[in-house]
């Protein structure tokens, strides 16, 4: 895989890079301010669950990873079967504000629930980890778009090498959240107690 290539591919298609991590940072703005009590109902179970493996001795740390990496493999399977139908291409941008609602609708909730520590665990345990995951089906998109715009046909190889890579870098990003919760966050928490 030709780095270089891919450097240059992202560097054409820098407003619509912009444009995609706009639609994702919209989304956590929107999460943060107008998020009703509904959806904090519907979504406080699943974070205060993440609170608490994340944190105690009680929690599986594998169960989170491999929770983590199936969810950004399935977008990410999903980005690539978009990638094959050049209309299907703005569904992108609908799916990368729903990411950013969902966390910060969680920023919110963590914020409110635990203060400062979930404030913490959210920025470090959560946000980098998604962010980079993000970053990945961001780069896949730009990477495939050229193909859909001018009808070049991309091979079908070069296809899934971009969704390998971008597969790698949503697997560092669920990697940094495990080790960084392992190594750092867990072992505050129990200083503190």
């Amino acid at each position: 895989m030709n780095f270089a290539i891919i450097k240059r591919r992202l560097l054409n298609e820098k407003l619509y890079l912009i444009s995609l991590a706009a639609a994702f940072a919209v989304g956590i703005v929107v999460g943060v301010l107008f998020n009703t009590r509904y959806e904090k109902t519907f979504i406080i179970s699943g974070v205060i669950d993440f609170y608490i493996n994340a944190l105690t001795v009680k929690g599986n740390m594998s169960a989170l990873f491999f929770g983590n990496v199936f969810s950004g493999t399935c977008i990410l399977l999903l980005f690539f079967a978009l990638s094959f139908v050049s209309v299907l291409f703005p569904i992108y941008y609908l799916f990368l504000f729903y990411r950013g609602y969902i966390l910060g609708l969680a920023a919110g909730i963590f914020l409110s629930k635990f203060g400062i520590n979930g404030l913490m665990l959210f920025i470090f345990a959560v946000m980098i980890g998604n962010i980079v995951t993000s970053a990945a089906l961001i780069v896949f998109a730009a990477l495939t778009r050229r193909r859909k715009v001018d009808k070049c046909k991309l091979k079908k190889n070069e296809v899934t090498k971009y969704f390998l890579l971008c597969l790698a870098l949503s697997l560092v990003g669920a990697i940094f959240e495990l080790v960084f919760t392992l190594l750092i966050l867990r072992p505050l928490n129990f200083s503190f107690q």
